[in-house]
């Protein structure tokens, strides 16, 4: 219902429809639901959004899975979920300036992710909803040092550059473009 409400609320303002923040990770999905249960929350958002809206673009996996083993993309793709998605999202982060993931840096894990769908056949729209380079001091210690505000403005360009001239996405989206900090009354 709620899915439906929005939709019909939104219609000829919003277009584009997310389905879930982060499904694969622990803090965004409480009760460690699998692919299986994001499939049928899709599917069900999917309905709900087109019953009333048949034009929307429904963009599935809610960047989860950047960064990870892609074992959460290859179980939506087993269970059929890219049925219910017009669009892939993606959320590239690198909070440990390349050094934590086997392919380092923000394209690479890009680029490892895109393979995943690439090797299940499925071509649809990249969206990447959320991008950034921390600059906040909570995200630093001696092993991974923030990104300097230039830095993270280069960065920038650079991921938006490359994005373009090897086509990995089709919508780039800034998350935030402030540093909330720790103090949620500043």
């Amino acid at each position: 219902e709620y899915c439906k409400f929005l939709a019909e609320e939104t219609k000829g303002v919003v277009n584009i429809f997310e389905v879930w923040n982060e499904w694969d990770l622990p803090y965004t999905n409480l009760e460690r639901l699998g692919a299986k249960e994001y499939v049928a929350l899709l599917k069900t958002a999917n309905e709900a959004i087109k019953s009333v809206n048949p034009d929307a673009i429904v963009v599935g996996l809610g960047g989860a899975g950047t960064g990870t083993d892609g074992s959460f993309d290859r179980g939506v793709i087993a269970e059929g979920g890219m049925e219910y998605s017009d669009a892939i999202s993606f959320h590239t982060y690198d909070y440990h300036r390349g050094k934590r993931f086997p392919n380092s840096g923000v394209m690479g894990r890009v680029q490892d992710r895109l393979d995943i769908f690439k090797e299940a056949g499925i071509d649809k729209p990249v969206y990447t909803t959320e991008i950034g380079w921390p600059t906040a001091i909570w995200y630093s210690d001696p092993n991974h040092p923030i990104w300097s505000e230039r830095d993270q403005a280069l960065n920038l360009v650079k991921y938006t550059a490359v994005s373009i001239a090897n086509d990995l996405n089709d919508e780039i989206y800034w998350h935030d473009f402030q540093e909330d900090g720790v103090d949620r009354k500043e």
